[in-house]
């Protein structure tokens, strides 16, 4: 019982902490989140994917690259199932010019999260930029898959809703028979 106490004090300081990242994410203090980082990992006792995540953003947005990488990749040490982080890690190692660890974590991104259209616009980007048209190709195909296949559930889920008949004037929910 005191391990789930302890347990859920932790998750309450993550949460206030991701809170307040939020906030100076939005107003683009990027040397406060940097200072913040810090001490989150100072408290957690470089336990915090969060705190080395938020870190890493900051280095980044400071043009800091090589130090952002580091701090991603000891968030990916002690998280590594966070597509969001390897989006990151993806945009850091692009920003770098290592091309392909760019690629291998933006790939991460789409497997764990196949509905970040941003991390196959990058992917076709890289690919493009280094003249692999068909890997260019490719990308864009899947993207325009997954995005269909979101756009599908989220009228369905709409149709469910709206007890099966679309009275919201949406003209796009004309149901086919194969949908």
């Amino acid at each position: 019982a005191m391990q789930s106490e302890k347990q859920r004090v932790y998750e309450k300081i993550e949460l206030k902490f991701e809170k307040d990242c939020f906030k100076l994410i939005q107003a683009r203090d990027w040397e406060k989140l940097e200072v913040l980082s810090v001490e989150q990992l100072d408290t957690c006792k470089g336990k915090s994917s969060k705190g080395f995540f938020y870190l890493g953003v900051a280095l980044y947005k400071m043009d800091c690259c090589d130090q952002a990488i580091k701090a991603y990749q000891k968030s990916n040490d002690l998280f590594p199932s966070d597509p969001q982080l390897h989006y990151n890690i993806g945009l850091a190692y692009f920003k770098d010019e290592q091309y392909t660890l760019a690629v291998e974590h933006l790939k991460l991104c789409t497997q764990m999260d196949p509905t970040n259209v941003y991390a196959y616009n990058n992917l076709a980007f890289i690919y493009n930029m280094h003249q692999y048209y068909q890997e260019t190709i490719n990308v864009c195909n899947t993207a325009k898959m997954q995005i269909d296949k979101q756009i599908r559930a989220k009228r369905a889920t709409e149709q469910k809703s709206l007890g099966g008949n679309s009275s919201n004037g949406d003209s796009l929910s004309v149901r086919s028979g194969d949908d």
